[in-house]
């Protein structure tokens, strides 16, 4: 018997229909590691974020108290027999009056984000791959952190160490943005957005006339910061990394893969003066390879039920998420979100239908929604 199947059915919109997955394996904080608690509640962090409008308000706010709790940018960490590793080791230093860099401001403000249930990665700017002016080559790299921003769909770049972050016709952008934009026109187009915290210069010095932790006088280290923030830092972006592990609390010595990213323009050097010269794990020139995502779904559909007047499909749902709880979606005319299991059964109606479908991590954080519309006609 010859089978009736609907006129039409098509799919009009959606996605995405796959994720965009890193070149590695990749580790996030678990919010609820008994350290990620101590960290959210000796430092009140959901108070730090409180009356945030959007999630992008509570980064802003967040980079702030990071770094009016490090203070100045310092060297004298290197004097300790020990290198703190997290956030409370590092934090308890910092009570202590130790002074700490870019890189231990990053952590911090990574291992906040993640006890509140944002996933963050540490991100660095890099000198030492490609041919550069004489004067940086006692300041050769920068770290940073991105989170992963649910309203814009991507890693955004929060740098504690100077306070602030950067956009380009009002959008902030990420590390590996700021990388393309600074080999397109040296970065003209990119704002540099500082917060309200902007300390002094560290001028106290140990035994000496050096600065503790290092060789420098404190001419020398306002030197290298002129020279740092000459250009708001854009120099330094020619060459961009992430890394691939940020679980600090849960794995101490787990040591991360790291990917490299540039425009296809930039080539690494491989030797400088006579010497092994590039540095990586992984290189890449794909920014969609750099991005991984998390937090997103993908949507996979297919046809169970091919009757004529109300056709049936199957959805199923995939997600990149770190500490996934569980997936929620919205049918047609549905108000408001309800859970769901990974496959999902969508019978059709006449017409225009639209299933949205977004996951939710055991901070009950709602990642960005994925979906589809399909146009049915009998």
């Amino acid at each position: 018997m010859h089978k009736e199947y609907p006129k039409k059915l098509r799919i009009i919109d959606g996605g995405p229909w796959y994720l965009n997955k890193a070149p590695f394996g990749t580790e996030y904080e678990d919010p609820f590691h008994p350290l990620s608690i101590k960290l959210r509640e000796k430092y009140r962090l959901d108070s730090v974020v409180a009356g945030a409008k959007t999630e992008f308000e509570k980064f802003l706010m967040l980079k702030e108290w990071v770094k009016r709790q490090m203070r100045q940018h310092g060297w004298s960490f290197n004097c300790l027999k020990e290198k703190p590793v997290n956030a409370l080791e590092i934090l308890a230093q910092v009570e202590n009056g130790i002074l700490f860099h870019c890189l231990y401001h990053a952590k911090v403000f990574i291992q906040c984000c993640e006890a509140l249930g944002y996933p963050a990665r540490l991100v660095g700017a890099r000198m030492t791959n490609h041919e550069f002016p004489v004067e940086h080559r006692n300041n050769v790299g920068h770290e940073i952190a991105e989170v992963w921003s649910n309203e814009y769909i991507k890693w955004i770049m929060m740098d504690c160490d100077t306070n602030s972050y950067y956009e380009k016709d009002g959008i902030p952008l990420s590390i590996s943005e700021i990388c393309v934009e600074s080999h397109k026109d040296g970065g003209n187009h990119v704002k540099m957005i500082f917060g309200d915290y902007r300390p002094p210069m560290m001028t106290e010095t140990g035994d000496g006339g050096r600065i503790p932790g290092t060789d420098m006088t404190p001419a020398d280290a306002k030197k290298m910061e002129e020279i740092f923030m000459r250009n708001r830092v854009i120099d330094y972006y020619a060459i961009v990394i992430a890394n691939s592990r940020h679980d600090v609390f849960s794995n101490r010595d787990a040591k991360p893969e790291i990917l490299s990213f540039a425009p296809k323009s930039v080539t690494p050097m491989l030797v400088y003066n006579g010497e092994e010269y590039f540095e990586s794990d992984l290189w890449t020139d794909d920014i969609r390879t750099f991005n991984w995502s998390v937090n997103e779904v993908a949507v996979r559909l297919k046809l169970l039920e091919q009757k004529i007047s109300s056709p049936t499909l199957a959805v199923a749902l995939e997600n990149s998420m770190p500490n996934f709880d569980h997936y929620e979606i919205r049918k047609n005319r549905d108000s408001d979100w309800k859970c769901c299991a990974g496959i999902v059964r969508w019978e059709l109606e006449e017409g225009v239908n639209k299933i949205m479908a977004r996951a939710v991590n055991t901070m009950n954080i709602a990642g960005p929604s994925a979906g589809a519309t399909v146009l049915f006609e009998p």
